[in-house]
C-alpha cells in the first residue's frame, strides 16, 4: 500500500500491492559499498549511507529529527594510568570503572560533514571537525614537551574565564568568553596529557598512539 506524505510515496514494503501497482522505489546505488546502498531511501535523504555508518536497517520517514544521522562503529582505548571513574549519587560512591575513552564518527543530516567526539569515561564529550581531529592524532604522537599544544574546537560552546591577575583594586573584572580548545601535553615523564572542559586525561605512549590510529582510521573512512 502507497501513502504520501512530504509529497513522497511512502511504501510498505511487505505490502506486495505495492509492487504490483507499479511503485518505484527511489534508489541512488553504488555508494561505495554499504550494505544499503541500493535500499529505499526516506524523504529526508538525498543519497544512502556512507560506507563508514553501521546502520543495518534503512532509515525510514517516520523517523524523529535528532535520530536522522549517520553513525561509525566506535572505538574504545582504556587508559591504565588516569585515576578510575568513579559514579556517585546524592555524594555516594555506587561503582567505580577503569578509566577509558570512547572515539566515534556522527553526521546528522543537516550537517555538511561528519563530525568525531572523543567521550572520556562515558560522561564527558568532545566533538572535533575532520581537521581538528586530525590535527588532534598528529600531537597524540608528536606532543610538545612541557607546554602544552592547542586545537580551537568550532563545534564546542565558548568557555567562560576571568582576566589573569594582578586585578584592579575594584576587584575583579566581569568574566569573559572565549573559544574552547583542546590542549595537549607531553609530559616529564612521557606521557600524554589532554586537557579540556576542566578534566585532564592521562594517557601512555601506546595510549596515545592507539587514540591517534583511531583517528585516522575514522578519518580515512571519512574521505
Amino acid at each position: 500500500m502507497m501513502t504520501l506524505e512530504h509529497e513522497r510515496p511512502i511504501v510498505n514494503l511487505e505490502d506486495d500491492t505495492a509492487v504490483a501497482a507499479g511503485a518505484v522505489f527511489p534508489v541512488i546505488p553504488g555508494n561505495g559499498g554499504h550494505p544499503l546502498d541500493e535500499a529505499p531511501l526516506p524523504y529526508w535523504l538525498d543519497r544512502p549511507c556512507p560506507p563508514w555508518c553501521l546502520i543495518s536497517t534503512p532509515h525510514e520517514d517516520r523517523e524523529a529529527c535528532e535520530d536522522r544521522l549517520h553513525q561509525s562503529a566506535s572505538r574504545e582505548i582504556s587508559l591504565t594510568v588516569q585515576p578510575p571513574a568513579v559514579f556517585e549519587v546524592n555524594g555516594r560512591v555506587i561503582a567505580t570503572s577503569q578509566a577509558r575513552v570512547v572515539v566515534g564518527m556522527w553526521q546528522h543530516v543537516k550537517d555538511r560533514d561528519p563530525h568525531i567526539t572523543l567521550i572520556v569515561n562515558d560522561t564527558t564529550e568532545t566533538s572535533f571537525t575532520l581537521a581538528e581531529a586530525a590535527a588532534l592524532a598528529r600531537l597524540l604522537t608528536a606532543a610538545p614537551s612541557g607546554e602544552y599544544a592547542t586545537i580551537t574546537l568550532t563545534l564546542e560552546d565558548p568557555e567562560t574565564a576571568l582576566a589573569p591577575k594582578p586585578w584592579p583594586a575594584a576587584g575583579p573584572p566581569r568574566p569573559f568568553s572565549r573559544p574552547a580548545v583542546y590542549a595537549v601535553l607531553r609530559d616529564y615523564t612521557s606521557r600524554t596529557v589532554l586537557f579540556c572542559h576542566g578534566q585532564f586525561v592521562t594517557l601512555t605512549d601506546g595510549e596515545a598512539k592507539e587514540l591517534a590510529a583511531a583517528l585516522l582510521e575514522l578519518l580515512a573512512a571519512a574521505r
